[in-house]
């Protein structure tokens, strides 16, 4: 049960870590005019 919940934790959690990462790279690419 112990696994199943970490995967089920990991699963959930890595969306918003590959976001986090996409927006760094558009905060670092798009300086030239995204925000």
């Amino acid at each position: 049960m112990e696994t199943a919940i970490q995967a089920e934790v990991t699963c959930s959690e890595e969306p918003a870590i590959l976001e986090e990462i996409q927006v760094e790279e558009l905060a670092i690419d798009g300086i030239c005019g995204v925000y």
